[in-house]
This record gives structure tokens, C-alpha cells and sequence, in this order.
């Protein structure tokens, strides 16, 4: 008889000992992560089974063993490629603790640090997460947690760290069309708008703007609209906000849409989020 695959299971914390670092351990069997990004790095160890993500306009694979690396801004996507899912824990460090450590344990001159490979094999940088995200779950002393965090950053950007990002999509000298459609978006996030009215905004047709958008931003302006919307939402749930409120306040009509979208790009529910996230935790997760 086949081994049953393990159920979904998601379970989120944020480490007060490494500054409310968010950490998720997870087990997806059919979860699709639509097309998102981060506006910090994510660092992942694939512990069973495949994962797969479109990211950079190619089509990666992780298997158990392999590490998965985001850079800020980076769209992509998550996915099983087969009926057995695959099971990850993941941490979100922000820019300025990846740059501090870059700058504190290197002779090297760092820009903004980068990561060119989405998907590495490398047994040092694996072991290292995995011995971090152990402590994390059983942290006894906070020097050991912090030395430890210290450790994976490091090897990581030693190994496979470059210099200097390449020059991100929006500068403050872009005055292009899309660049007028990203500003109207980020303004106009709560609102009701429409297709017309950010074409109007960036001064091109419907057609020219979502072909552009897509291929300057990386994804749709609906498909950017709606994770603006969930980035905002994640933050007034966290300030004290209920699911009601912040379906309202995020120009979702109803609770059960702003439920069903949240889910859907973080692969939690707004409740599961509060729980795990409402209130800073240390190491020991109650």
C-alpha cells in the first residue's frame, strides 16, 4: 500500500529574538501561489517532495535538498507538481538585516546584495538554514538563535551572493506610461477603479497597457492590484483590524472575497493569519 501523502498544514510565526523576523513552515498538496512578490528576500529549504514556481519567465524545480532563494521584488509563483505536494520552511529577512550582515562579514563592497539563482544545491547553505529554522522551533538561548541566523546569511552571500542588484522597473526619473499606471495603482489601491482608468491615468489603451504592464512589472495590473491590496490587508490585520474591516478598508466588497483572495496569495485564511501572527512570538511558539 502507498504511503499516504501528508495533509496542507501551515504554521506562521514571527521570532521577537530576530527583530519579528516571519518564518512559515509548510505542507502544500494543492495550493497554487498566483504570481506575487515580496518586498523582502525569502529563503527556502525544500524538506519533501517538488516544488515547482515560474520565476523570471522560467520554469523552476526544487526538490527535498534544494534552497530557494527570492530577491525583493521578484515576481514568481509557487506550485506541487505532483499529487504528493512538498513540504518547506521559509524565512523572510528584510533588506536592511541582509545588507548589515553582507557589510559586517565581508571585505567586499555590497550594493544591495542579489541573488542570481532561484533554485541552489548546495548541502553547506541547506544545513545551515535547516540547523536555523531547528532553533527557531526549540530556541533555548537567544545568542545561539541570533549566531545561527548570522551563519545562513553568511554562508548564503558568500556562496552565491553578487555585488549589486540589477536596476529595478521604477526609478524616480521613469515618467513612462506604466510607470504613470504603477503610480495610479498605488494610489488608487482602495478605490473601485477600473481598467479605463488606469489606462486614462497612463495615457495608452486597455490593450497596450496590459500587454506592457505585464511585461515591465510582471504580471497583470488587476493580477498587481489585488497583492497591493493583500500586502495592505496583512498589515491592518496585524494593527488590530478584524477580517471585516479590513475587507472594507482594502475595496474588497465582502469579507468572504477578501478571505477567499487572501488565502489564495499567502495561503492562510485572515484568521489563521491573526492567530499565528497577531502578537510578536520568541523562539517558543505557544
Amino acid at each position: 500500500m502507498n504511503k499516504r501523502a501528508p495533509e496542507e498544514n501551515v504554521q506562521l510565526r514571527r521570532v521577537l529574538e530576530l527583530g519579528g523576523l516571519e518564518v512559515v513552515k509548510a505542507t502544500y498538496r494543492y495550493h497554487h501561489f498566483p504570481k506575487h512578490s515580496h518586498d523582502v528576500f525569502a529563503f527556502g529549504i525544500v524538506e519533501r517532495g517538488v516544488q515547482g514556481t515560474e520565476h523570471r519567465g522560467t520554469t523552476h524545480i526544487a526538490v527535498a535538498g534544494e534552497v530557494c532563494l527570492v530577491n525583493p521584488g521578484e515576481v514568481h509563483t509557487g506550485y506541487t507538481t505532483d499529487e504528493g505536494g512538498w513540504s518547506y520552511r521559509c524565512c523572510y529577512p528584510d533588506v536592511g538585516l541582509i545588507s548589515e550582515i553582507a557589510y559586517q562579514d565581508s571585505d567586499r563592497t555590497w550594493g544591495q546584495p542579489y541573488f542570481p539563482s532561484p533554485v541552489i544545491r548546495d548541502p553547506v547553505v541547506y544545513d545551515r538554514f535547516r540547523r536555523l529554522f531547528n532553533e527557531i522551533e526549540d530556541c533555548q538561548h537567544i545568542m545561539s538563535l541570533q549566531e545561527k541566523l548570522v551563519a545562513a546569511i553568511s554562508a548564503l552571500l558568500e556562496r552565491h551572493g553578487v555585488h549589486r542588484r540589477p536596476p529595478p522597473r521604477h526609478h524616480d526619473g521613469d515618467v513612462s506610461p506604466i510607470k504613470r499606471a504603477y503610480d495610479y495603482i498605488e494610489e488608487h489601491w482602495a478605490d473601485q477603479i477600473r481598467l479605463e482608468d488606469v489606462a486614462a491615468a497612463a495615457g495608452i489603451d486597455c490593450f497596450t497597457l496590459i500587454r506592457t504592464f505585464r511585461k515591465r512589472v510582471g504580471m497583470t495590473p488587476h493580477a498587481y492590484l489585488m497583492q497591493r491590496r493583500i500586502d495592505k490587508g496583512k498589515g491592518l490585520l496585524l494593527s488590530g483590524h478584524s477580517p471585516a474591516q479590513a475587507a472594507l478598508d482594502t475595496g474588497f466588497f465582502d469579507q468572504s472575497h477578501f478571505t477567499k483572495q487572501f488565502k489564495r496569495y499567502t495561503g492562510v485564511t485572515p484568521g489563521h493569519y491573526i492567530r499565528s501572527l497577531g502578537r510578536p512570538q520568541g523562539g517558543r511558539v505557544s
